[in-house]
């Protein structure tokens, strides 16, 4: 019994549960969701540094400063970036540094060289300033043991550089799932090879290739079987190993050669549906193999396609614990209307710009070429009537990532 498009993804949801939170080096848990909220280790910056290349001295020693009344320094030291001076600033004296350079004792402010004739034994400045002018404060950006990046969000580059900067080395994060691809059907040539009668080259592998590298999703295996059950069999064993999710197409509908179903039946899996209202893609499947999830789609280009966005992302935002893997859901108006009947809701790829969306030209279950140029899924509700100009339907967003891109 087939069941909706919104009672599939309940399912997908009630079903299927994150992955265990792991503890991962800062530059791979890139992409992740974080498990735990991450505390400073030390404050940033970790010692009072200076903003500008120039002078640290004491502001009592700048008062009544100009250009027509420079006041001369005896300059001491010197401290770079990762240098700093060892001697202690006081009456009269000032020490050269550079951005980033620790702020010697006894200095409460910083003055721009350009403010000064940049003298080397002594220094003459231009300017009065007020304590801590020009003076980055120990623990500025934050402090020990202070929250810097709150638990549930992606690890980005904002946040890896957070957490780098408090000395973090690893993260507790909920991985990426390991998706492996599998693709069936005796009419399917490897690309490379010539055709023989009756073949075409697959599409399918590498469009999901393609999908999950745009959403930074690590692939396990891509493999092709033939329409034999051992063979099937075989290739879903060996995929559930080494895999967190396995998406198959073709092989899932109900003609002689559409093996899927019968070969997750004597793997012992657990098939929570077969078949959803929606055209195209209406075979698609959800089991449970070995507590693991296999989205089984069909192996029609164009079907393969739509099923990935609308089934197979909310089953990896689940596993990851990101929710922005599923397409965005906006409202939109047709800008052209659509003619045809829909005996089931139908989903189209379009172009959504300023809140409508125009429909790619001609789109068969086998038909990739309008893929190209589209940027979302319109859902076209059933009906017997034509959509006219300024329908209101939903749009399902293909561009996205986990960062939110």
């Amino acid at each position: 019994m087939r069941i909706t498009l919104e009672e599939a993804t309940s399912l997908i949801r009630a079903r299927l549960s994150p992955l265990a939170p792991v503890l991962l080096p800062l530059f791979d848990a890139l992409g992740c969701i974080t498990a735990e909220s991450v505390k400073a280790q030390m404050d940033q910056p970790p010692f009072p540094r200076s903003p500008y290349d120039g002078y640290a001295l004491r502001a009592t020693d700048s008062g009544g400063a100009s250009r027509e009344n420079p006041i001369s320094l005896l300059v001491i030291g010197q401290s770079f970036a990762g240098k700093p001076a060892e001697q202690t600033v006081g009456k009269g004296e000032a020490v050269r540094i550079m951005t980033g350079g620790v702020i010697p004792e006894g200095a409460d402010c910083v003055i721009p060289q350009e403010l000064t004739d940049e003298g080397e034994q002594t220094v003459k400045i231009y300017k009065a300033l007020k304590p801590f002018e020009n003076y980055c404060r120990q623990g500025e950006d934050f402090q020990k043991d202070t929250e810097i990046v709150p638990c549930g969000i992606t690890v980005t580059a904002a946040v890896a550089g957070v957490a780098a900067s408090a000395g973090c080395t690893e993260l507790w994060v909920f991985p990426k799932p390991r998706v492996a691809v599998l693709s069936t059907g005796d009419e399917l040539q490897i690309l490379g090879l010539p055709l023989e009668k009756g073949q075409i080259y697959s599409s399918n592998s590498p469009y999901l290739a393609g999908r999950l590298d745009e959403l930074h999703l690590p692939i396990s295996q891509i493999t092709h079987v033939q329409d034999e059950i051992s063979e099937l069999v075989s290739a879903f064993r060996t995929a559930n190993e080494v895999s967190d999710i396995i998406i198959c197409t073709g092989g899932v509908s109900a003609g002689q050669k559409d093996l899927v179903p019968d070969a997750l039946k004597r793997l012992g899996a657990e098939m929570i549906f077969h078949g959803v209202e929606m055209k195209p893609g209406m075979p698609a499947a959800l089991a449970i193999l070995n507590g693991k999830p296999v989205v089984a789609l069909s192996g029609n280009p164009f079907a393969c396609a739509v099923t990935f966005d609308l089934l197979a992302r909310p089953a990896l935002a689940v596993l990851a614990s990101n929710p922005l893997i599923e397409a965005r859901r906006f409202k939109a108006t047709l800008s052209d209307g659509f003619p045809k009947a829909r005996n089931v809701r139908r989903y189209v790829h379009g172009l959504l710009s300023e809140g409508t969306v125009s429909v790619a030209g001609e789109q068969g279950s086998g038909q990739l070429r309008t893929m190209i140029g589209s940027n979302c899924l319109a859902e076209l509700p059933k009906g017997n009537e034509p959509l006219p100009v300024g329908t209101f339907v939903n749009v399902y967003m293909l561009e996205g990532s986990i960062y939110g891109g």
